[in-house]
């Protein structure tokens, strides 16, 4: 963070003003170096996506190395903390624990299965749903904004759904008639892995997108609402970033541990592990890390609204990979993320 010492610069009306001035300065330079660090971060962050599309390991290994490096790298730094080694054992951590490797398996599944902008857009209703939860469990207000958030919110998701549930024969006569922008810059269309079975042969009853993906991603959503509901009414000790994630990621790397030692993908494993260890130190201790401090520096609406541009980058990283893209999408996303921002806003 840059800092402009304004001390010396004089007494009076000339000192104050030129007092002012450096002020300002430094205040533009901050709220500045802080939205950069906040575009670049959610872009490592987003990179996710891609680690779960190209990734030959299945979701569930992949979500045993991410909570196994993130308690790896964590662990040793608050073991020492009061509270921490009495709470590992209780009901409450492994309680979190579930929801949260129900979170990263749901994650991964739904990034693997749907196109990466549509899956973050779906995602990104987990505002709408922790302003629901909070309602319900703590008690707190739905204010208007939160409840006009909801409604745009259920009608995108809605409107995502029938997109691309759609039989195929109507998806081929539509495809004709709306504009699509394709990964490879052109307009043919194209097929997606996703879409591919086993054999490598698409199947035609599906489309690129379809329900099961959409339910994964709610179901990431919910999770990361039911996490939110946890937190805030938990203990004072999740104040500590590095404390929370042990407490979310302790008992999935124990879960890991023993998952990796039993599976059966030892030929794919010895290939995998080092790029999926490398990515999640990366993307899982150092991008949520750093998502962490510029939450602590920026205001809730600030920081809420750069959080959005990961479906941009969603959409960005999908169009490199080769995934297409039809209008109504982003006019769904669109009011997922509108409804979303209501929601957060209002809650």
């Amino acid at each position: 963070m840059v800092k402009i010492n304004i001390k010396g610069l004089g007494s009076g009306v000339g000192g104050v003003g030129a007092g002012a001035l450096a002020t300002s300065a430094h205040t533009t330079l901050t709220s500045t170096a802080l939205s950069v660090s906040m575009i670049v971060t959610e872009a490592v962050v987003s990179l996710y996506t891609v680690v779960a599309r190209i990734s030959k390991m299945s979701e569930l290994s992949q979500s045993s190395i991410r909570s196994i490096v993130v308690v790896a790298c964590l662990l040793p730094f608050v073991l020492w903390m009061p509270g921490v080694l009495s709470s590992i054992f209780s009901w409450g951590w492994i309680y979190i624990g579930a929801v949260n490797i129900l979170h990263i398996y749901s994650s991964f599944r739904a990034f693997r299965i749907l196109p990466t902008g549509p899956a973050m857009s779906i995602y990104y209703t987990y505002p709408i749903l922790s302003a629901i939860l909070a309602f319900i469990v703590l008690g707190r207000k739905l204010t208007v904004w939160s409840m006009l958030g909801i409604i745009l919110a259920f009608i995108g998701v809605i409107m995502m759904g029938q997109i691309h549930t759609r039989n195929s024969s109507h998806s081929d006569t539509e495809s004709k008639s709306q504009p699509i922008i394709n990964g490879n810059g052109t307009d043919t269309p194209i097929i997606s892995t996703a879409n591919l079975g086993t054999s490598g042969i698409q199947d035609p009853g599906k489309l690129d997108i379809n329900m099961e993906g959409i339910v994964w991603a709610l179901i990431a959503a919910l999770t990361e609402a039911l996490i939110y509901i946890y937190v805030v009414s938990g203990s004072s000790m999740y104040n500590n970033f590095f404390v929370l994630m042990i407490a979310l990621y302790f008992w999935p790397a124990v879960f890991g541990v023993g998952q990796m030692a039993t599976q059966t993908e030892a030929p794919i494993l010895s290939d995998s592990v080092g790029f999926l260890a490398g990515a999640n130190l990366l993307l899982g201790v150092g991008g949520m890390t750093v998502q962490n401090g510029l939450a602590r520096l920026m205001t809730t609406g600030s920081y809420l609204s750069f959080s959005y541009l990961g479906v941009v980058f969603g959409y960005i990283y999908g169009l490199l990979m080769g995934d297409s893209v039809v209008a109504e999408e982003i006019i769904a996303s669109a009011l997922i993320l509108g409804g979303s921002l209501l929601g957060g806003v209002g809650h």
